[in-house]
């Protein structure tokens, strides 16, 4: 059958196999690679997220949405170093007048944008990672997550 135009399509081009099933018929054997995909936290919710935490990294103090209700998104914060019985615990005061501020990030969460303070934090001997908020007469004590501080 000849064809009038290059849209035409040909008597060969009516297989309705795919391409696998062609292979297969004529026994080539198909090698797929195999692709594990990323998958990236668009929103955090359900399981994800700080809640009622206190997360200490080498460059600032993030608290979670939760632990900011305690406090009050608008107060300004003072932070101190607590110990007692060979223990140490982060202490936070909020104040009207004076202290560091709180920013809300794009995850939800807050954070106190201070590099010098996690530094301080570090060096007394904090440890990185999340802490238990718990309220304590004159503000909170930030507990290091699976007990006592150092």
């Amino acid at each position: 059958m000849p064809r009038d135009s290059i849209f035409d399509r040909a008597l060969v081009d009516d297989d309705d196999r795919n391409f696998e099933q062609q292979m297969e018929d004529l026994g080539v054997k198909v090698v797929k690679p195999k692709v594990t995909w990323y998958k990236t936290m668009t929103q955090r919710s359900g399981k994800v997220g700080l809640k009622d935490k206190i997360s200490l990294t080498k460059n600032c103090l993030t608290l979670g949405g939760q632990a900011v209700e305690k406090i009050g998104a608008d107060s300004l914060l003072n932070f101190g170093l607590y110990e007692k019985k060979d223990k140490k615990y982060i202490a936070i005061q909020a104040s009207k007048k004076e202290g560091l501020r709180l920013s809300k990030t794009k995850a939800n969460s807050y954070r106190v944008s201070s590099k010098a303070l996690a530094i301080w934090l570090l060096e007394q001997g904090m440890p990185l990672g999340k802490y238990v908020l718990r309220e304590v007469k004159g503000g909170w004590l930030a507990i290091p997550e699976g007990g006592g501080g150092k």
